[in-house]
């Protein structure tokens, strides 16, 4: 096993504590209020969602090392390529139905502090004015894309109902933001923070 592998799996591993924490700390407090619920909603999808990325790296990573010593041929490199995005974007969906039943089983109910109406207005407008000048609307939606990972964030449509700016999610490509329904637009680079982290 080389350094990258052994450093991927150290992610992967120390991802998979970060959720667990969150998952116990929220199941051990119940006093806490509804908005650090909602927080660790969040928290739990961003360390599934970086789960997720790390295993796609890897498994893209292994077929182009296999290409490269010849072990596996451009056909079977082109077919690993589609199951790794396919598991990819599996995952991500299963991910963003984990993160709605998160919100809905925690029922919260923080209007105002979750939309960063608590001292946080200023920066969210002026973090979505950044947003509208990169924007880039999604024309074409495809069901398979290339393993390219050149990060962008996919800012979901009206059928979502997000209680925390902001509205998106990760992808690793425009192809792989695009090619999910529920986004509008995408923006270069990883989503921002979330303001109430």
């Amino acid at each position: 096993m080389g350094n990258k592998e052994f450093l991927l799996i150290s992610i992967i591993l120390i991802a998979l504590f970060l959720v667990s924490v969150v998952s116990a700390a929220s199941a051990a407090d119940d006093s806490k209020n509804k908005i650090t619920t909602h927080q660790n909603c969040i928290l739990t999808h961003k360390g599934e969602s970086t789960l997720i990325r790390t295993e796609y790296k890897l498994c893209t990573k292994n077929l182009k090392e296999g290409f490269k010593n010849n072990t596996i041929n451009k056909t079977e490199l082109r077919e690993g390529t589609k199951n790794c995005t396919k598991n990819y974007l599996a995952g991500l969906k299963k991910a963003d139905k984990k993160r709605k039943e998160c919100f809905k089983n925690s029922n919260v109910n923080c209007e105002k502090q979750c939309k960063g109406e608590n001292n946080n207005t200023r920066e969210t407008e002026n973090n979505q004015n950044e947003d509208n000048k990169k924007r880039i609307k999604c024309t074409e939606r495809s069901d398979v894309c290339t393993t390219l990972y050149d990060p962008v964030c996919g800012w979901f449509n009206s059928s979502i109902q997000c209680l925390a700016y902001p509205c998106a999610a990760d992808y690793s490509n425009s192809c792989a933001a695009c090619g999910d329904v529920k986004v509008d637009y995408w923006t270069p680079g990883e989503c921002p923070k979330n303001i109430g982290n």
